[in-house]
């Protein structure tokens, strides 16, 4: 059998990463606290399926089938027009009480499945059959082996067995259910900080390799299941040499040996306490309005507006108006996060969410600074920070991370992972005295030896690009 006609997890980062693990006659458990997305997931997994044509039996030991409906249709998951055609169908079974009813159980859900034709069987949990045995008998692990197997084989099919974790625990009461599972992935929240953390845990996956033990997910409505795993460097095509991005003056030819590629990672570093956009920043955005680039807009520090509004107002100072008024057509989208009202994770699936729901060309990720000094963990928040940014190289989607040389760990951090370094600085005068401060300017492309712009040059840069305004 082809992979492509397997049963999928209906989880977008899953499928790829472990193509062809939920072959005919997989037993699959789901394990984790109550609310941690157990449900979710296994609904998910039903619905992505019964949507590619493979009937899902979706079987409640807990939940009455309305309830189960209405949370599943909050998250734009319908299954009505579904069990119209007759690809879902729901079925609420009692609980058991006593261990001589698993086999009259296991005797109706075979029959159900069987003779519905279903490819996917969810049982929803396993814990309110396994809560009758005492004790883990040796007769107990070959019935419920031979139980869970029977489905998963007769069916052709997949089996997700769902299983509640007791709180503050990490193994299940009966160990032999994740023992006979040929996947198995335990859902975990906790609380840091006052922040909701949601991690996905993937114990294993017999015949696909497991290099990331621990991913984060989120549950997001019209998707269910959102799960981020880092991309691997390896399936990174890399820059695509023949997006060229031609420089707009000469000075910033001569910086930047000609040109700089769309997806390249570009450090925007601003002098600590300083309000001022380098020019050559501003130079820069000429080619955003050439070139047509649809542009993205988040900030960790600003509302946006108040960024665009003060961005506006330097444009003016310098008699561009009418270059502000075009830049603004550019912008697609935009999103303040305020980082101490998320986790880090799922700050990550708001950045992913934008860059999903919008066709991109450069996105603007401003006061980056921040997220280091709330978090505080510098690792974990360079680690989720750097997949996001291959992630939109492999998009060839041009990164601008704008930040404050506030801590010098940090900016060397960020400066490690840029492909463009821009640094603006301002030039203390001998004596003080009114007046302004004269701006200049370090710019780094890789590959080439650093170069600094003064204030003429790059006042000059800004008429060349312009003309006349």
């Amino acid at each position: 059998m082809n992979k492509k006609d397997f049963i999928v997890f209906g989880v977008e980062a899953l499928d790829p990463s472990f193509p062809g693990a939920l072959r005919p006659g997989t037993m699959m458990l789901i394990a984790g606290h109550p609310g941690a997305g157990k449900t979710t997931f296994a609904a998910t997994m039903c619905y992505r399926n019964a949507m590619k044509g493979y009937p899902c039996l979706y079987i409640s030991f807990i939940e009455d089938k309305d309830k189960f409906a209405s949370y599943m249709g909050s998250l734009g998951l319908d299954f009505r027009p579904l069990e119209a055609r007759g690809l879902f169908k729901y079925m609420k079974l009692p609980i058991l009480t006593e261990k001589s009813g698993l086999t009259d159980l296991s005797t109706a859900i075979f029959n159900e499945a069987v003779k519905g034709g279903f490819r996917l069987v969810v049982l929803d949990s396993i814990t309110s059959i396994i809560s009758v045995f005492s004790h883990e008998t040796p007769e107990f692990r070959s019935v419920l082996q031979n139980f869970l197997h029977m489905i998963a084989r007769q069916i052709n099919g997949v089996l997700v067995v769902i299983a509640e974790l007791p709180y503050a625990t990490v193994r299940l009461p009966i160990q032999d259910v994740e023992f006979v599972a040929d996947v198995a992935i335990m859902m975990k929240h906790r609380i840091e900080k006052a922040r909701l953390v949601r991690v996905m845990e993937i114990r294993k996956i017999r015949g696909s390799p497991v290099n990331v033990a621990e991913v984060p997910f989120t549950i997001r409505e019209g998707e269910g299941i959102r799960v981020f795993i880092p991309p691997v460097l390896e399936e990174i095509s890399g820059l695509n040499l023949e997006l060229e991005l031609k420089m707009p003056c000469k000075a910033l030819d001569e910086a930047f040996k000609g040109h700089i590629h769309k997806g390249m990672i570009t450090s925007l570093i601003i002098q600590p306490g300083a309000r001022y956009i380098p020019l050559s920043v501003i130079a820069l955005s000429k080619l955003i309005i050439e070139e047509n680039m649809k542009v993205a807009l988040v900030s960790f520090k600003y509302v946006t507006n108040e960024m665009l509004h003060y961005f506006s107002e330097q444009l003016n100072s310098l008699g561009l108006e009418s270059v502000a008024a075009e830049f603004m057509k550019k912008i697609a989208a935009e999103k303040s996060l305020n980082p101490a009202g998320f986790s880090i994770e799922e700050l990550t699936h708001q950045i992913l969410d934008l860059i999903n729901s919008t066709s991109l060309d450069v996105l603007i990720l401003d006061g980056v600074e921040i997220l280091f000094k709330v978090f505080e963990d510098e690792e974990k928040v360079f680690s989720y920070f750097l997949n996001i940014l291959h992630h939109l190289k492999s998009r060839n989607i041009w990164s601008i991370l704008v930040y404050s040389d506030v801590d010098k760990k940090v900016t060397s951090l960020l400066r490690d992972v840029s492909d463009v370094i821009i640094e603006g600085r301002f030039k203390e005068p001998d004596v003080l005295e009114s007046g302004e401060l004269k701006p200049y300017e370090v710019l780094w492309k890789i590959g080439c030896p650093p170069y600094v712009l003064d204030s003429k040059a790059l006042m000059g840069c800004i008429k060349e690009a312009y003309g006349k305004r």
